[in-house]
This record gives structure tokens, C-alpha cells and sequence, in this order.
């Protein structure tokens, strides 16, 4: 038979032993952010962020978030208000100018195109790729949709031909219109269904039971969802209030 050891716990724990605690806590994650020349480090810990430059000194600190836009940055300050920032971390009164200051695109570039052919019980989805050149001659097929119930099928562009570099990379998310309601193919998804799609926005926002989503960045549980301000949108939802969502999907609370 084995012994049975018993601990007697505290039953209050001492607040200088749990601040000792965070203080050693260790850092959630850390990454870079480059422009012009510059580089930033951002040191995240538990929901907060702070940016040092490469020196090691804080720039900027208790921030809900950071990106790189045109010619700056922008940020969500302590109380989720958006703030924007030159390339030296300056606080600008509004967003800088998104004219084009360091460009580099490479001349010699892989192409790509994609088409969707009709024919009589499918459209057909067919891609190529080359170099340079635009001048497709190796047209594969990498899907179909059977014709029944749908009334309209196209690209993005809203055409049934696309085409673009890698140097400009576009969206391959084909919209299926079935009259009364949508359907968005993608190699990730495969098809979801939608009540609306609107793809006039970038992300393509979409609507299901009267909520609404930015499709391939979150969920449609939105009451309200607002266009993207650079990389950030501002959002309503029924159970967690307002705020903003990143576009990589993250959510900011208010």
C-alpha cells in the first residue's frame, strides 16, 4: 500500500510572492517591423505591447497594437483609440501620405492566369502559370462546379478571366451567384455560403442571418462591421460590445 503524503496549502497567497511572479513571467512573443530603413522591435506581454528601437530604447509602450502602413504606422493606444506614427515613431495628427517613397519589384517575375470556360453541364476552373510573359499556353484544370442553380460565376474583378504577378498578388476566391443567395469557392474553404457578398470592399465582406464578416478574417457574428482603416476595423458585436478587429483577425475591445 502507498503512502499518501498531504501539503497544506496556504489559504491566502502572500500579493508580494504573486508580483514577484509576474515580474519573472516570460515574454509572451516578440517580433520586428522595418520601414525605411528602420527597425522596431515589439515585445509583447500578456495583452499589451511595447516598441524599442534598435538601441534598446522604449518608444512606445501599453499599446493593444501595431502595424506597418504606407510610410508609417498605425496603432491602437491604451484606451483602443487608433493613433498614427511616422517611420521614426513620431505621433502624427492623421494618417501619412500613402504615396509610394521606397519601391523595389523585381523585372523578371513568376505570372499567373486564371479563366473559368463553360461548358455544357460545368464551368470550369482552369490556372497557368509562366514567366514574365502573360502569354499562357499550360492551362491546367484545378476545378469544376456543376451548372445546376447557378445563375452567374466570376473572379474578383467580376470578370471570368484573371491575371496578375507575383509582385502584385491578387485574391483567387471565385463568387458563385445562385440568385438568392452566394457562394465563395477558394482553394482553403472550399464553397461557403452567404445571403450577401459585397465585394466592392477589400476584404470581401460578407452577411449571413442579418450578421456580418469579413470573409477568410472572421466569423459573421457582427452586428455592425465597418470598412478597414488600413489594417484595422471597427466593429459592433451583441455580446462583447465595440471595438476594433485586425486584419489578421484579431479582436480589440473597447
Amino acid at each position: 500500500m502507498k503512502a499518501r503524503i498531504y501539503i497544506k496549502l496556504p489559504r491566502k497567497i502572500n500579493a508580494k510572492i504573486i508580483r514577484e511572479y509576474d515580474r519573472s513571467y516570460p515574454v509572451k512573443n516578440t517580433w520586428n517591423l522595418f520601414l525605411q530603413g528602420k527597425q522596431y522591435t515589439v515585445i509583447e506581454k500578456g495583452n499589451r505591447l511595447t516598441v524599442t528601437n534598435e538601441k534598446g530604447k522604449v518608444i512606445l509602450k501599453n499599446i493593444k497594437h501595431i502595424s506597418r502602413i504606407s510610410n508609417g504606422f498605425q496603432v491602437l493606444n491604451d484606451t483602443t483609440e487608433i493613433e498614427y506614427y511616422d517611420a521614426n515613431l513620431k505621433k502624427l495628427k492623421s494618417a501619412p501620405s500613402v504615396e509610394q517613397i521606397f519601391q523595389d519589384f523585381c523585372g523578371n517575375v513568376i505570372t499567373y492566369g486564371l479563366k473559368i470556360e463553360e461548358v455544357e453541364e460545368y464551368f470550369i476552373l482552369k490556372k497557368a502559370t509562366g514567366f514574365t510573359s502573360y502569354n499562357f499556353d499550360n492551362y491546367k484544370v484545378i476545378d469544376s462546379l456543376k451548372k445546376a442553380n447557378i445563375k452567374d460565376v466570376y473572379f474578383l474583378n467580376k470578370k471570368r478571366t484573371l491575371e496578375y504577378n507575383e509582385n502584385s498578388p491578387k485574391k483567387e476566391s471565385v463568387i458563385i451567384d445562385f440568385g438568392t443567395y452566394f457562394g465563395i469557392l477558394s482553394e482553403k474553404y472550399g464553397i461557403e455560403y452567404f445571403d450577401s457578398v459585397d465585394i466592392t470592399q477589400r476584404p470581401i465582406k460578407v452577411k449571413r442571418n442579418k450578421l456580418y464578416g469579413y470573409y477568410d478574417i472572421t466569423s459573421t457574428t457582427y452586428l455592425e462591421l465597418k470598412p478597414f482603416e488600413f489594417n484595422l476595423a471597427e466593429f459592433k458585436h451583441e455580446k462583447y460590445g465595440e471595438g476594433y478587429v485586425a486584419i489578421n483577425g484579431e479582436r480589440y475591445y473597447k
